[in-house]
Order: C-alpha cells, then structure tokens, then sequence
C-alpha cells in the first residue's frame, strides 16, 4: 500500500514507479566482516543467501511480489494469516535441484487475492498431476484456473512449460514445471 501510494503521488512521472520484490529462505549463513581496515562491511554469506537471492530475481519474471521456499513456510506458525499459494518447483540459477516456490500475496488488492485464492487449489492439483506424468490433466486443471484469472503471469508460465513439455513428447514424471537458469 506504501509503494502504491508512492507510485500515484500527484506529479511523479510513470516511468519512475517503484516495485519491491522479496525472497526469503531460511538455514544456515556465515555471518562475517569483511574489507581492509580503512574500509569495513558486514555481511552474510552462503547458500541460503544465494537461494533468496535467486527467489527475489525470480519475481519479476513471475510478476509477483514475494516469493518462499517451502522451508520457509513450513517454519509459520498455526494461523499465521498469511496468504500462500503453490506456484511449482522450479530450477533456480546455481541449483541442481529444483526448489518449491510459494507466493506471498497478503499485499495484492482484495479481488486479486480472492482470484489467487480461487485458483489456488487447481494449481495444485495440476502440479501434483505434473509430478506424476498426466502432462495432459495437468494442462486442463491449468486451463480450468485461467478462465477464472486469465491475467496470471505464473498460470501462463505453467501453461507454456506445460505446453513445451508436450510438444516434446517427453514422457515420464516431471521434475519442476518452471526453470530460471
């Protein structure tokens, strides 16, 4: 709502709007400082900062906000309130895995969250019929949730990566639907 109202002050130009975007991770980090002694920093270092960075990256290609990992949200407490959606596993630059992406969408207007929520579970459902091969029933439960929300640039990224994996012909199960290496 900040960054909103930021964005539509009277007299700021469109071309200098501005968008937050986040990634959180969680696990172990080297805490340290470093420079010379006429020039010191502190910083964290290590794979677990490596991979939020990669998750906030990923944002913008997806067109969302906030982006967790699954760790992150297995770690909420019980009625955390928060606003979460499954959007895949994904392969991130400097991974071999892929690694489970989720949304944070408590920010988004009111009748986008309650599209998102909507959604939600044929999402799901189409990653879990992904996972296990049915490439074709997957693509429909996609399908299903983009005549609810046609806009939903993740929903369209699955539905081409959908698309390409039929295309090819590939067989089996799918390890991630989405790849941003």
């Amino acid at each position: 709502a900040v960054v909103e109202s930021f964005n539509t002050e009277e007299g700021r130009p469109t071309d200098q709007a501005v968008q937050i975007s986040i990634g959180v991770h969680t696990g172990p980090v080297i805490l340290g400082t470093i420079g010379a002694s006429d020039r010191m920093d502190s910083t964290v270092l290590g794979l677990t900062v490596n991979l939020a960075k990669r998750l906030e990256e990923v944002t913008r290609p997806l067109g969302v906000d906030m982006l967790i990992t699954d760790q992150v949200a297995n770690k909420l407490p019980g009625g955390h309130g928060h606003q979460l959606r499954k959007l895949s596993e994904a392969f991130l630059k400097g991974c071999s895995e892929p690694i489970c992406i989720i949304e944070v969408y408590d920010q988004d207007p009111p009748d986008v969250q309650n599209l998102k929520t909507r959604i939600e579970p044929l999402i799901g459902e189409g990653i879990e019929l992904f996972k296990a091969g049915h490439f074709e029933a997957a693509l429909s439960k996609f399908q299903v949730a983009q005549n609810i929300y046609p806009e939903d640039l993740p929903l369209q990224l699955l539905i081409t990566s959908i698309r390409n994996t039929l295309d090819r012909g590939k067989m089996g199960k799918g390890p991630a639907l989405l790849d941003f290496r």
